[in-house]
């Protein structure tokens, strides 16, 4: 089974509740609802922390999945592949050259996606 995790700072969000919206947004876009934690990220003003929790069938190409669904939200991504566990990971940077698939996704500042292969661990 492939795991991932991605996590994602977004700005600009003057409640909790609008957060949450944002999430919920994100989530129906990439096609997971395990929202796994919400909250306030003290490094900018109205600022959190999202964090979505998912896995990739077992007969998916789990690197070209993750690819694929981070695609769904923004890009460029940097992608880094880790050999030991045959998984990959992902990091996003708001730039001016930034592209987001949706006008209101273009409060996040910062993304990292992590994927592992669980069966290249045991």
């Amino acid at each position: 089974m492939k795991k991932f995790q991605l996590v994602l700072i977004v700005e600009n969000q003057s409640s909790p509740e609008k957060a949450k919206e944002l999430a919920e947004r994100i989530s129906e876009t990439i096609m997971y609802k395990s929202l796994v934690e919400i909250s306030e990220y003290d490094k900018f003003e109205n600022a959190f922390r999202i964090a979505i929790l998912g896995e990739i069938g077992a007969n998916e190409n789990g690197i070209e999945e993750v690819i694929k669904l981070t695609d769904l939200i923004c890009s460029p991504w940097l992608i880094t592949y880790q050999k030991e566990t045959e998984g990959v990971e992902l990091f996003f940077n708001k730039t001016r050259h930034s592209h987001f698939r949706k006008d209101d996704f273009n409060v996040i500042v910062w993304g990292n996606l992590e994927m592992i292969n669980q069966e290249a661990k045991e």
